[in-house]
């Protein structure tokens, strides 16, 4: 009989459900691997190209391999009430809590693809708590779909880590103090990232480790394995780095505030809005359901008609979390690109000057 807690078994269940993949190469792969040994139960899942792991206490004093539906596992593992106990036979697992008890199919262990987590160098140390939320802050920038270098993240390493997403359209960037042990750079898919990000939720201190074809990032309980993906990133220093003409100091509540009435009325057909730049910065969204003008309050020193799209600026000011904190906002005049600087990094979006 294996004794264990139910939140952190949840909590394992969730982070491991991030390489589940929801079209499977292999019928396997839609399985958690559950190991239990010394007081511990690990929980592994893989998709083949991202593997999770994490590990919680168990009160057990046998051993014990198998792998169960990670879906159906997870469905009842959050119906139970209180402590949860696990009894092993062949090819089931019963589930019992407050008196009930429900059977699982399992598969053997030795039918579970081999993961074998890379003993790769250490290159960083940092928070796991700022790694979530800065990939979090970049990742939206990246392409939605498979679609080489543009829909991966960009981890660039010297003195802080620099995490860069982009899909040719919008930029964002982001740093995270830490120690670094030398100076080199990978790429990691956005899903596999995004993957990274919730489960590094909640955790204290990471790892990130680096072999030549993965990346390997471990915290004291969980270790998230990705393999690296080819090709190379665009340069965005030159973009970033250019000359503005015009910048204005923003409170960034009031921009959301105008950015979401836009979306009230926004059509997929025209996703755009209006930043008219002049004595009160005015949000103007037009569509065939009607039109919305924003006056924001925020006073600039220059005249300017630039159109960009809503989805992007909603992005941006999302993932920015003070609200009450002044943002900078850079207008280059003679193009169409608005620059964002906040407390923790850069976002950048091409638009469209109307006048």
């Amino acid at each position: 009989m294996i004794t264990v807690n139910k939140a952190e078994l949840i909590d394992a269940l969730s982070a491991t459900a991030g390489a589940i993949s929801s079209r499977p190469a292999i019928t396997t792969l839609q399985n958690v691997h559950v190991s239990i040994s010394n007081m511990c139960m690990t929980l592994t899942a893989t998709d083949l190209s991202i593997a999770i792991s994490q590990s919680v206490d168990a009160q057990s004093a046998d051993c014990y391999k198998f792998a169960v539906d990670h879906a159906m596992f997870s469905k009842v593992v959050k119906s139970a009430v209180g402590e949860i106990d696990l009894e092993v036979l062949d090819s089931t697992v019963v589930i019992k809590s407050d008196g009930r008890k429900i059977k699982l199919p399992t598969i053997s262990s030795a039918d579970y693809p081999e993961v074998v987590m890379d003993n790769a160098e250490v290159i960083a140390e940092c928070s796991a708590t700022e790694l979530s939320q800065t990939i979090s802050n970049t990742v939206y920038a990246c392409h939605t779909m498979e679609h080489d270098v543009l829909s991966s993240l960009h981890f660039s390493f010297d003195d802080v880590v620099h995490i860069t997403g982009t899909d040719g359209y919008r930029i964002a960037t982001s740093n995270i103090a830490c120690d670094t042990k030398r100076e080199t750079c990978a790429m990691i898919s956005a899903k596999h990232s995004e993957s990274l990000s919730k489960a590094l939720a909640g955790k204290c201190n990471c790892t990130i480790a680096l072999s030549d074809t993965k990346m390997v990032v471990r915290t004291d309980d969980l270790c998230v394995m990705m393999s690296l993906k080819n090709g190379t990133y665009p340069n965005i220093r030159p973009i970033i780095n250019q000359a503005f003409n015009h910048e204005v100091n923003v409170i960034s509540n009031r921009i959301m505030d105008g950015v979401k009435s836009a979306l009230l009325i926004s059509t997929e057909s025209d996703f755009s809005m209006n930043f008219i730049f002049g004595k009160d910065l005015t949000i103007v969204s037009t569509s065939e359901h009607g039109d919305i003008e924003f006056k924001t309050g925020i006073e600039c020193d220059f005249e300017l008609d630039a159109k960009f799209n809503t989805r992007f600026i909603y992005a941006i000011f999302s993932h920015i979390d003070d609200a009450d904190v002044n943002f900078k906002i850079i207008l280059q005049g003679g193009g169409s690109f608005l620059l964002v600087e906040h407390s923790t990094g850069l976002a950048f979006v091409s638009g469209m000057r109307t006048v």
